[in-house]
């Protein structure tokens, strides 16, 4: 699934804000303007989610400490 995000983020992202600007003119960049809007909005949570995701992980030792550990 995240896949398919990427794909169509790649091919439509470069496009998509052109054709608003060019095709829809002032009410285009009303769009891209609220879009790059929310986007800012939901970036801090998102790191944020990611940041407590990582830290309730846990984290194995390596082999080489725990054989050095024990020595």
């Amino acid at each position: 699934m995240v896949l398919v995000v990427a794909v169509v983020a790649v091919e439509f992202g470069p496009g998509l804000p052109m054709a608003l600007c060019v095709g829809w003119d002032r009410p285009g960049w009303y769009v891209v303007g609220g879009l790059f809007a929310v986007t800012g909005l939901l970036a801090p949570p998102a790191v944020g989610r990611t940041r407590r995701s990582k830290a309730t992980r846990s984290v194995s030792t390596p082999v080489v400490e725990q054989v050095a550990s024990a020595s």
